[in-house]
């Protein structure tokens, strides 16, 4: 028989085994099987991402894109308001021979809201001096 002796790796010789391997299994990873960076460029806008590989610039992307609107969205234009002009109430201080029909007149209200406004118990009654309110009109 063979008094040969089997022997096995040693605890130290199997680590450095193992580290090889791992050290091989890394390097074959990084130059053979790792993803590449590459630089991207981006431009984001309302509704589209543009991305761009590193070798080309966003000038010349662009140059390449042809930007076309979709039906749809193209916007609207809100109208403008327009200004209405709303009447003011005037102060009317009343002369001498004023009635209030006359001021109604020249401010074309009605009598009946000069009295209605300014709550007056007699129209008839108006004296120099009194500070009359004139409903929405325009001046004279």
């Amino acid at each position: 028989m063979n008094s040969r002796k089997k022997s096995s790796a040693s605890g130290n010789e199997f680590f450095v085994g193992l580290v090889l391997v791992a050290l091989l299994m890394f390097l074959a990873w990084y130059f053979l099987l790792r993803p590449r960076d590459i630089e991207v460029n981006t431009i984001d806008s309302l509704d589209t991402t543009i991305t761009v590989p590193g070798e080309d610039s966003l000038e010349k992307a662009l140059e390449k894109i042809q930007l076309t609107p979709v039906p749809g969205d193209t916007p609207t234009p809100t109208p403008r308001p327009t200004l209405t002009p709303v009447p003011l109430d005037i102060t009317y201080v009343v002369q001498d021979g004023d009635i209030l029909s006359s001021i109604a007149d020249s401010y074309d209200v009605t009598v009946e809201a000069i009295i209605a406004i300014n709550d007056l118990d007699d129209p008839d009654f108006l004296t120099i001096g009194q500070i009359i309110h004139i409903p929405g009109a325009d001046p004279p």
